[in-house]
């Protein structure tokens, strides 16, 4: 679905809502306060409360569209489980789409994994901007020690819809492989997300093969993260 049709969606969403919550009052003006104010439904949502307001809203309404993000969040962990098994590529970036619904700003994150494949924790590493997230790298590594994890996955979302990874997010991809491999933890991928699509730094190429397997040639994980289906 494009962004547009998303959008247009979300927005026709949130006129409902008003409705239901002000059935003696017509939403068209408020509504169209909020597309002049607001670059998209979901910069709305995850705005502050004090925002919502300054926008036209009570503070029990703002507080009432602020829950949503959190709650559709916390469902997706609720659906896949507190250890749900994320060994290959195509079920690592299924859960990271979920897991970046709603969010505006870019956040990193590293999935830590067992040496099954299953998930401990998804632990974020930082916030940023709309354009922008700066990586913790000392943040990363005091998780997987913390947590001792066998393999990490790490991500960040693009909101501004590019997939194409940026020379800033190669070399700290670089560097976190770098410091992971002292460790021996294998670093599987960095799956950067925009909307509803997600990208593997390791299938898209732009840091040599040999880079990753050679962390831990004999780690079935690691050899088999890029599934067979995804390539055909």
């Amino acid at each position: 679905m494009s962004s547009d049709l998303e959008n247009a969606r979300l927005f026709n969403g949130i006129e409902g809502a008003l409705s239901m919550l002000h059935k003696r009052q017509s939403p068209e003006e408020q509504l169209e306060i909020l597309r002049e104010r607001f670059p998209s439904p979901v910069f709305f949502m995850e705005s502050s409360d004090f925002i919502k307001q300054k926008a036209g809203l009570n503070r029990l309404d703002a507080f009432y569209f602020s829950m949503i993000p959190s709650i559709a969040r916390y469902v997706v962990e609720e659906r896949v489980g507190e250890a749900p098994t994320l060994d290959r590529l195509s079920k690592m970036s299924d859960y990271l789409v979920k897991l970046y619904q709603g969010i505006h700003r870019e956040r990193f994150y590293a999935v830590l994994l067992d040496g099954a494949g299953r998930k401990l924790d998804t632990v974020l590493i930082s916030k940023g901007t709309s354009n922008a997230a700066l990586f913790d790298l000392k943040v990363t590594l005091s998780a997987v020690v913390r947590k001792r994890a066998r393999a990490v996955v790490l991500s960040h979302n693009h909101p501004r819809g590019t997939l194409r990874p940026s020379e800033e997010d190669v070399r700290c991809t670089l560097r976190a492989l770098k410091a992971l491999m002292a460790l021996g933890v294998p670093m599987l991928d960095h799956v950067i997300v925009a909307y509803d699509r997600a990208v593997s730094m390791r299938d898209c190429g732009v840091i040599p093969a040999s880079l990753w397997t050679g962390q831990a040639p004999r780690n079935r994980t690691l050899r088999d993260w890029i599934d067979v289906d995804l390539l055909n």
